[in-house]
């Protein structure tokens, strides 16, 4: 990580989030990619996080080697159990990761709503 990180940004960042998506929020970490060690969070699960972020490394490794482009700005995944995960790829090497109940919110609200303001909080 490069620079100073305003905490006060990341955590507001994480208050819009839960703003946005109320109880549909689950578990949120905002961490530094290089090391997978979360800075702020709501219901913060650390070892999620530093799996995610090995993901992210191993998955840009591997489109790198493909020949693919590289990731750029957010991964969505959505998972069984009506779940969702949301990974907003943040200046200065850092990461929002989001664990979401989507049968509380919609894909729209998330996508339409939510991801243009993350994508500019940090």
């Amino acid at each position: 990580m490069s620079g100073t990180i305003d905490i006060a940004r990341l955590e507001a960042a994480m208050a819009q989030a839960q703003t946005v998506l109320k109880g549909a929020l689950l578990v949120g970490s905002i961490w530094d990619q290089s090391t997978g060690l979360p800075l702020v969070g709501y219901n913060s699960n650390p070892v999620a996080a530093a799996l995610l972020a090995q993901l992210i490394q191993m998955l840009d490794q591997h489109l790198a080697t493909s020949g693919f482009p590289a990731l750029d700005r957010f991964l969505f995944l959505q998972f069984q159990a009506g779940k969702a995960g949301l990974a907003v790829l943040h200046p200065h090497n850092l990461v929002q990761g989001l664990l979401i109940d989507t049968t509380k919110t919609n894909v729209g609200v998330i996508m339409s709503v939510l991801l243009p303001r993350l994508l500019t909080a940090i």
